[in-house]
């Protein structure tokens, strides 16, 4: 090769360094707001796992006191009528 077609390969080659090539600074930018966005939304999961949760231990704890009331009554003696 002579030196002009060097000269012509180096120019493409910086070219495509130029357009292909991501700053740093832009990828750091990006890695950020991708784990933000992750970060979000675990924690908007993990609410609604929570809120799951509670609403599961108040319809257990009504369920027991439905069985408690349940058993009670059948623990009452039966009146009969004359």
């Amino acid at each position: 090769m002579d030196k002009c077609q060097l000269q012509e390969e180096l120019a493409k080659l910086q070219h495509h360094l130029e357009t292909n090539v991501v700053d740093r600074s832009q990828l750091e930018q990006c890695k950020r707001e991708v784990e933000e966005q992750a970060d979000q939304e675990i924690r908007q999961k993990l609410q609604e796992v929570n809120e799951f949760l509670q609403a599961q231990a108040t319809y257990q704890d009504t369920l027991e006191e439905i069985r408690t009331s349940h058993v009670d009554s059948l623990k009452k003696p039966v009146r009969r009528q004359n």
